[in-house]
């Protein structure tokens, strides 16, 4: 481990398809096995978002940025709504899941 703690990275592992911020329907199990793995830990959580680097600027994108942080709050979201399913507490601290932006340009 290091100084960020445990890191998983799923940057190469296709949850989303090229230029798109919705997760690719063959992806949501992976990414819900990953949550319930996680709602058991008592350490905070980082989502990191991520984009592939073919630059993008079309009407529902206007940079690899505002993809990269769709994605990234989508992924919140979806980890916020689903531990509180999981877990037995009332509900999930929300500042224990924390979001970071990064894209290729």
């Amino acid at each position: 481990m290091g100084r960020d703690g445990l890191v998983i990275s799923l940057r190469e592992a296709g949850f989303f398809e090229s230029g798109s911020a919705r997760l690719r329907p063959e992806s949501l199990q992976t990414v819900h096995d990953i949550i319930h793995s996680l709602s058991r830990t008592p350490y905070d959580i980082r989502i990191e978002g991520h984009t592939d680097n073919i630059p993008i600027h079309n009407l529902e994108f206007n940079s690899n940025w505002e993809l990269s942080s769709l994605r990234a709050t989508g992924l919140v979201r979806l980890f916020l709504e689903k531990m509180r399913n999981f877990t037995l507490l009332p509900a999930i601290r929300p500042w224990t899941v924390a979001l970071r932006i990064a894209a290729s340009t």
